[in-house]
């Protein structure tokens, strides 16, 4: 496992307390930036030519919400903050060496950052919020991050954010431990790709992220 790397918190904040979580945010926040590495994830291909590779937007989200959760007073730890991986061996090793990090962490939630992608029939955009539907903290934290998410972007997409109950997913099947998968948009559809590809827009995505968590 890669070290930790840890950003302090902006000096002037006061820490939350666990008391203070239940009514107002989070008080330290595992960043976790989707893919890494050999492994890139979803491509999304612009109408010039270029590539966006889902790892550097995943990237690129996860340092922009870290500021802004810094900021905040949160304490904040990356997954990673380049082009790297924790392990080198499958996605399931991968991804249970970030839940245990977060946990190593202390980490009050776990925050992973993904782009999706489409290869079906049809239309499919907007982005989407992940959770355990038997966690009751990721549930509250999902809805309020649907919801921040839907009232910065949800114009400009076309399309409210939804929050999704499942915990299928292996970074979210922990139910001891909080946990959101947030899919900012489908690299699969050209209108919302040139949107990922604006940073004035992912600047909104990760300021409405980082509100919800530490409001």
């Amino acid at each position: 496992m890669g070290a930790l790397l840890f950003l302090p918190p902006a000096p002037a904040a006061p820490a939350k307390n666990s008391a203070d979580e239940a009514e107002t945010g989070v008080a330290s926040v595992y960043v976790d930036a989707g893919h890494g590495g050999f492994d890139t994830g979803a491509i999304g291909h612009l109408s010039d030519g270029s590539e966006l590779p889902e790892k550097e937007l995943d990237l690129w989200m996860a340092l922009a919400v870290g500021e802004r959760l810094a900021e905040k007073g949160c304490r904040v730890t990356y997954a990673r903050a380049d082009d790297v991986r924790l392990t080198y061996t499958n996605s399931r090793d991968e991804i249970l060496a970030r839940r245990a990090a977060a946990k190593e962490a202390g980490a009050s939630l776990l925050l992973s950052l993904h782009a999706n992608a489409y290869a079906g029939d049809g239309r499919a955009f907007g982005a989407r919020v992940y959770y355990n539907p038997k966690s009751e903290r990721s549930a509250a934290l999902g809805a309020r991050l649907a919801a921040a998410i839907t009232e910065e972007t949800g114009e400009l997409v076309g399309r409210a954010c939804r929050a999704v109950p499942d915990g299928s997913y292996l970074v979210l099947a922990d139910e001891s431990q909080p946990a959101v998968l947030v899919e900012v948009g489908f690299l699969s559809d050209p209108e919302e790709l040139r949107l990922l590809s604006d940073a004035e827009y992912r600047r909104r995505m990760a300021a409405a992220i980082a509100s919800a968590l530490a409001p």
